[in-house]
């Protein structure tokens, strides 16, 4: 076997070139060193870990979410005003106008007004509208729709 001569050989060789003491222990020392070091890193990780974990768990349990409910529009309804239901509550102060306009009775459908008609031609209104002109109260204007008077609700 020619193999086995070839590979005692090569032990044996092997097996007398130990490294020095100095070197061995130079060694040793920097493989604890990096040792700690990568254990001091995944402590730091699972520390950071939980406390994102912690953190979420808290934020969770104060999260309320946020429950619809129907604006109710603080400004007196007068002169036949109707309520844009579900419209934006105006802030305390905000200034209001009302601006006069024609829109399609599918416009007044959208905006909560029930029109029972099936023309599709305008219809007069004035919109009481807040500062960012959002819709917050409707009116339908009797002068010019004395013919579509008896159609809205």
């Amino acid at each position: 076997m020619e193999l086995e001569s070839g590979f005692r050989a090569i032990r044996n060789s092997v097996g007398r070139q130990v490294p020095p003491d100095a070197l061995r222990q130079s060694l040793l020392q920097e493989f604890a060193r990096t040792s700690r070091v990568r254990m001091r890193r995944r402590l730091v990780s699972w520390t950071l870990a939980a406390a994102a974990v912690l953190i979420a768990i808290i934020a969770l349990r104060y999260f309320q979410p946020a429950t619809p409910v129907e604006a109710s529009l603080q400004i007196p309804m007068e002169d036949g005003f109707l309520a844009v239901p579900f419209a934006p509550q105006p802030a305390e102060g905000e200034f209001v106008r009302v601006v006069h306009t024609e829109v399609a009775p599918d416009t007044l459908t959208r905006m909560g007004v029930f029109v029972a008609t099936a023309s599709t031609e305008s219809i007069s209104v004035d919109l009481m509208v807040g500062q960012d002109d959002a819709p917050l109260a409707i009116r339908v204007d009797q002068d010019k729709n004395e013919d579509n008077k008896e159609k809205i609700q």
